[in-house]
């Protein structure tokens, strides 16, 4: 608390501050905004763990109906729909494992098969504030949330993922 006196004589002000504690109120935690390119390259998915909600399924070019569509989960090290697990290792599916490299596009991140394999795939992250082809928002071309994009070559199936 600040307490100021002034006494109004000729020639003399006075200031006192009185000494007690301020007490503030914890802030919630800051929402996650972003991703950190870095951090996924490494295997370290920690800033975007949690739930993902598919928000749109194509196939062919087409828009698919949502069915019993299971999230995507994300943990610290691995991220895992219901086809595929992404982690340090590489990229899983029904086959095994495949090595992975990186490419950074428009700010957006694509994670892409090292190998030649019969059923390709790729994992794109696409942070707050990059744009999307997939039409997330209605009115605007910049993604007000994070993204995945999981594609695979086996019918051009593409499965957008918003962060809950």
């Amino acid at each position: 608390m600040l307490q100021l006196v002034i006494q109004n004589r000729p020639h003399t002000v006075q200031h006192r501050v009185s000494p007690k504690k301020k007490r503030l109120a914890k802030a919630p935690p800051a929402k996650q905004t972003g991703m950190n390119f870095t951090q996924i390259q490494a295997g370290d998915y920690s800033n975007i763990a949690g739930q993902w909600q598919l928000s749109s399924r194509q196939a062919k070019g087409r828009e698919m109906t949502i069915d019993n569509a299971k999230p995507l989960a994300i943990t610290n090290n691995q991220l895992t729909s219901d086809s595929i697990t992404l982690s340090k290792a590489g990229l899983k599916d029904n086959v095994g494992l495949h090595p992975v490299n990186f490419k950074t596009v428009n700010g957006s991140l694509a994670v892409l098969l090292a190998d030649s394999v019969a059923t390709n795939w790729s994992v794109t992250f696409y942070p707050v504030g990059t744009s999307t082809e997939y039409g997330l928002e209605a009115v605007n071309t910049t993604n007000s949330k994070n993204v995945i994009v999981i594609w695979t070559s086996n019918m051009s199936l593409t499965d957008v993922y918003v962060q809950s």
